[in-house]
């Protein structure tokens, strides 16, 4: 028996939508270990005492999830609490300890048009903080106590965040990551963002923690990071970028460029970036934005991929392991990219794929994805059961960030503006016609564009776990 199937995991997730909940399940059964997704903090506490690794997001054992993070309800001093209990269980020896945490984004969650408004309104004044009367005109327009609310959650967060590393400093975590959720170049998140890693060099704790963009990625990079690290073994890896020049193009979500935002994924793994494809162990094919990036359209632009996909193509052939990362638009895939993609190889025959929402969460889907394909086969232990559930992770992916972000959701997203229905707050009776429209389409693509590998995709059932049309599940018949 290998390392990784006596391998168990506690783990608290940043809350209970699918890419917390689904995606690091089928992750872990790639990988080959056990994964205990705790539901609530006290059933994480509960499994911690026998878990051998543990791994906590900070921002749902103090505020209750992701969310809850960007409200008011907990105190300073109730989260200092929270995060004493915590780092006390923490504590314990013999116990391999990871943890991430969210640095607060510029705008507030907004779940119907009028909250849309406020929130862009208060990302605008963060933005402004360097001039104060710009700001102030913005504040103007905001309700009462609204900007000082915002300011004491920004704050709160923050102390918590300087505390935790505190607390990695102690070598109390192997390793914490802080994520920066949706960041701007200019603002209150790149003030804090800056104080913090000033901080990190002050207490020499760089070995220990790290800060990147991201925040619905991390749980499925710190699963990779811990399988790679129980099997101590890390892959060699090389990138081929779809245009040779994208470090000049802005992300819309990142403050960095893809090649900065790799880079930072790679050092998280522990993987090495090689200068010759032919020396790496993993190779990642990365689409990269093609002009400044945008969300992703009804109708992308198609742009000339031949070479590049040759490329993938060779590779794929000649038995090597090629993660694909499509990262030219952000929140769906470019659909010119995958429509192409079948005619090029057998989907299944790549070792990670994901296109899913911002950059960061795309690539770092992806990554984690290829670096457990990857260690399976270092270690000789790719078995039937880790192949179905790799092939599952594709499939998700496939049904999300193809056919639902790229191709239905811009349309259904349309339909409601024209019909005056919210998107936030999907009723039951059109809950239910959604999810049979999206199925319906779902599967008439994958017979359409699929035909040689349409076996393999297994049944699913859909629906929309937080009521709204951003978040959606799909749940595999007859796998597990």
């Amino acid at each position: 028996m290998n390392s990784l199937e006596m391998f168990e995991v506690d783990y608290l997730p940043l809350d209970d939508r699918p890419c917390n909940i689904d995606f690091p399940h089928w992750l872990s059964k790639a990988a080959g270990f056990k994964l205990l997704t705790a539901s609530s903090p006290g059933e994480f506490s509960q499994h911690l005492e026998k878990s051998p690794s543990v791994l906590v997001s900070y921002d749902r054992w103090i505020y209750g999830g992701l969310l809850e993070s960007r409200e008011k309800k907990i105190s300073l001093e109730q989260a200092k609490s929270k995060l004493q209990k915590l780092e006390k269980l923490l504590s314990k020896k013999n116990k391999k300890r990871y943890g991430f945490n969210v640095l607060l984004r510029q705008a507030p969650s907004a779940f119907n048009v009028e909250e849309e408004r406020l929130a862009a309104l208060i990302k605008q004044a963060s933005m402004l903080d360097g001039d104060k009367v710009k700001q102030r005109a913005i504040l103007a327009e905001l309700p009462k106590n609204a900007w000082n609310d915002y300011c004491f959650i920004r704050n709160r967060n923050f102390e918590i965040n300087k505390k935790t590393i505190d607390f990695a400093k102690k070598k109390a975590l192997d390793c914490f990551v802080i994520g920066l959720d949706d960041l701007t170049s200019i603002g209150l998140n790149q003030k804090e963002r800056k104080a913090l890693e000033g901080l990190i060099r002050q207490k020499k704790a760089s070995s220990t923690v790290r800060i990147l963009p991201g925040a619905d990625e991390l749980g499925m990079l710190l699963l990779a990071r811990m399988a790679l690290d129980q099997a101590k073994k890390h892959p060699r890896i090389f990138p081929v970028y779809s245009h040779p020049t994208s470090e000049r193009f802005r992300l819309r979500y990142e403050d960095c460029s893809v090649q900065v935002l790799f880079k930072q994924q790679a050092e998280l793994l522990k993987a090495k970036i090689v200068n010759r494809e032919k020396d790496a162990d993993l190779l990642l094919f990365i689409h990269t934005p093609h002009e400044d990036q945008l969300d992703v359209p009804a109708n992308p632009a198609p742009v000339d991929l031949e070479l590049w996909l040759d490329r993938l193509e060779k590779n794929v052939n000649a038995g090597k392991l090629c993660v694909l990362a499509d990262l030219r638009y952000a929140n769906g895939a470019d659909s010119h990219l995958m429509r192409s993609l079948p005619q090029r190889l057998p989907f299944f025959s790549l070792a990670g794929f994901s296109a899913w929402n911002t950059s960061a969460n795309a690539l770092g889907v992806a990554f984690a994805q290829g670096a457990v394909r990857w260690v399976a086969d270092a270690t000789g232990t790719f078995t039937k059961e880790k192949r179905q559930a790799h092939e599952a992770l594709l499939a998700l992916r496939v049904y999300e960030d193809w056919f639902y972000q790229a191709e239905i959701r811009p349309g259904i997203i349309q339909r409601f503006k024209k019909e005056n229905r919210s998107r936030f707050s999907l009723r039951g009776e059109e809950e239910s016609q959604l999810s049979a429209e999206v199925k319906n389409k779902i599967q008439r693509a994958l017979q359409l564009y699929f035909k040689a590998d349409f076996e393999r995709f297994p049944d699913f059932t859909v629906s929309f776990p937080w009521h709204r049309l951003f978040d959606i599940r799909f749940e595999l018949r007859g796998a597990n």
